[in-house]
């Protein structure tokens, strides 16, 4: 957990208002939502289909939340499918933040 919050905590002064951004769903996205729904933001969108990250992001003034559709995946939380990839290639972004083992964003 302290090695996500610290990544996460790297990744926050990245993000500017009136950006576009993708969070995919996990852990280290879900902290540095948390981090981001501590932030005053002017005009941020935020794309995820991370169903914690939306509910985390929702009610935070000057940030617009959408939550791509699809199947749920019970697993992680998130959804996925056809409808889900279909929405987000429609969509274009400032920065997207993935994180994989062994990798950065």
């Amino acid at each position: 957990i302290d090695e996500k919050r610290k990544m996460a905590a790297a990744a926050l002064p990245m993000i500017e208002s009136s950006m576009s951004i993708f969070l995919d769903a996990g852990t280290t996205n879900f902290e540095l939502a948390e981090l981001m729904a501590k932030q005053r933001w002017e005009n941020l969108t935020v794309v995820t289909n991370d169903l914690a990250i939306a509910q985390v992001l929702t009610p935070v003034l000057g940030i617009y939340v959408i939550l791509l559709g699809g199947h749920i995946d019970v697993e992680s939380n998130s959804t996925c499918g056809v409808l889900a990839t279909n929405m987000v290639q429609t969509m274009h972004f400032d920065i997207l933040l993935f994180w994989y083992p062994g990798r950065h964003a």
